[in-house]
């Protein structure tokens, strides 16, 4: 809760449970951007390491704290601190959410470059593996790239399912492709990829029997604030 200057009590605790304290108070009109520029500062390693969570969603830049759930009077945030890619993965995509697997591609050629465990053969299968009806070889990785780029032609591939794209957001900050296979109704599978102008967050989720409109919203805003991270280390 905000008393009338504006300020909001923060609860800040380390995922080990370790309290920490800042230097000066928070403010409703306060952004998360610039509540993790703070943390960073105080733990003295770089923004892009640092990843906030409220509860189990892990928080956007671009939230206001005075938006944020507050229990008894203060908001509670846990903070995560990652060094490497391939931890922050699997740790805030996959472990907390409907995420099966979960990569960064180069968007220079496509090719996956970092992903959680396990997730390197269901994000993309081998340019040799797959073959279209002409019997001309699938690149899934040129297929990603032409598909955040807009301008698809050989469609859509994933771990060698095809998929629809039913949104392409190039007007955002983040370009964002959200697309499901063509047999969504008995395999539940799905990408919400998002570039970031250097690279692309490839996230997979996996829901057969789940009705899409009731998990869309949530796993797009998750991957949005993942490559929020990923923007913030000039990734």
């Amino acid at each position: 809760m905000a008393d009338k200057s504006g300020e909001v009590s923060m609860f800040l605790t380390m995922v080990s449970g370790q309290e920490i304290q800042l230097s000066s108070p928070s403010f409703q009109g306060e952004s998360v951007q610039q509540l993790r520029l703070r943390v960073a500062e105080k733990l003295s390693v770089p923004c892009g390491q640092i990843a906030l969570l409220c509860g189990a969603e892990l928080l956007r830049d671009n939230q206001k704290l005075g938006s944020l759930p507050c229990a008894q009077g203060a908001c509670e945030v846990t903070v995560m601190v990652s060094r490497k890619w391939d931890e922050k993965l699997q740790e805030l995509l996959v472990d907390r959410s409907y995420f099966s697997a979960v990569g960064i591609c180069s968007l220079s050629d496509g090719s996956l470059f970092a992903y959680s465990q396990g997730a390197e053969q269901k994000l993309q299968a081998p340019p040799d593996q797959m073959k279209d009806k002409e019997g001309k070889p699938i690149d899934e990785a040129r297929c990603l790239k032409e598909a955040v780029e807009g301008r698809v032609s050989g469609g859509l591939w994933l771990a060698g399912k095809k998929l629809r794209i039913l949104q392409h957001d190039a007007d955002e900050e983040l370009t964002t492709v959200l697309a499901i296979s063509t047999n969504w109704r008995h395999d539940g599978l799905g990408l919400v990829a998002i570039s970031t102008g250097s690279n692309v967050l490839m996230c997979r989720f996996d829901e057969p029997g789940v009705t899409l409109q009731a998990i869309l919203g949530m796993l797009r805003k998750e991957a949005s604030a993942f490559a929020d991270l990923l923007k913030a280390q000039g990734m």
